[in-house]
């Protein structure tokens, strides 16, 4: 019995003792000196709070998309966020089970004086309007639309890099694009950040092969350190008060109009789980 008892006190003593996981989040903003606001991000943190400082020390690091890839396929310690799952993605990457985040559909986003329909297709816009039209590389935009998207890459305007989104919007506000896809919600709070807040300029229309739902997860290179990240945060996902700061947060972010959907995709998402 002293025997067990002194190996189950060394056991408990080293596991004390083992340095706490160190991984970096990738985040597409250029400068990482304070944390991401936006409020993926912030669900992110809060989550990542939750766990002892013990056991996992993290920090963001800026790079753009094709980066983070290259380092995850190179089966280099990093974890990727807001990302959404597909077969591909899955050979490199271990998922969370829960998602931090669903929004509605990708929508194109236009200045309102090109008076399209409410509901448009893609290949139409660009063939028929001729409408220069950007997207962010390496970006999944859904399933249906990423096929689409895929086909007419070369008549696109396709943009690489760092803070990609916030550089679309901007080069939509100037007049350098005559569209961009993106989330309406996440649009408007990347124009509002940008000191923009004549929403009266531009108009959302919905895509014919943009009509699913999107969740992004938190995925982690395949590695010790990738899996162990993706435990601590499967665990800390669970927990009551994580996702009543997602529910909450998500309240505040989005329209009106797009609310109730997504605190019902989320309240189903989690029930499956």
């Amino acid at each position: 019995m002293k025997v067990y008892c002194c190996l189950f006190l060394l056991a408990f003593a080293l596991d004390s003792m083992a340095a706490p996981l160190k991984i970096g989040f990738s985040t597409s903003i250029e400068t990482v000196d304070t944390p991401p606001q936006d409020a993926v991000s912030r669900v992110l943190i809060f989550a990542l709070d939750q766990i002892p400082a013990t056991k996992i020390k993290y920090e963001f690091v800026g790079l753009s998309r094709a980066r983070e890839w290259q380092l995850v396929k190179a089966k280099q310690d990093l974890c990727l966020y807001n990302k959404v799952k597909n077969a591909e993605r899955e050979q490199h990457l271990i998922f969370s089970r829960f998602p931090i985040s669903v929004f509605p559909p990708n929508r194109l986003i236009v200045a309102a004086n090109n008076r399209l329909p409410q509901q448009v297709s893609l290949r139409q816009v660009i063939n028929s309007s001729q409408l220069k039209i950007g997207i962010a590389n390496g970006r999944s935009y859904g399933n249906l639309l990423d096929q689409e998207i895929d086909s007419m890459r070369t008549a696109m305007f396709v943009l690489n890099g760092t803070d990609v989104d916030r550089r679309l919007i901007e080069m939509l506000a100037t007049k350098k694009l005559d569209g961009i896809i993106d989330f309406s919600a996440a649009f408007f709070s990347r124009l509002s950040s940008l000191g923009g807040s004549a929403t009266q300029k531009f108009s959302v229309h919905r895509l014919n092969s943009a009509q699913e739902s999107l969740y992004g997860y938190v995925g982690c290179s395949n590695t010790s350190s990738g899996r162990a990240a993706i435990g601590l945060l499967d665990a800390t996902f669970k927990l009551p008060e994580v996702y009543a700061f997602m529910i909450a947060l998500y309240r505040e972010q989005f329209p009106p109009e797009e609310t109730p959907l997504v605190i019902q995709e989320l309240e189903s998402r989690f029930k499956e789980e």
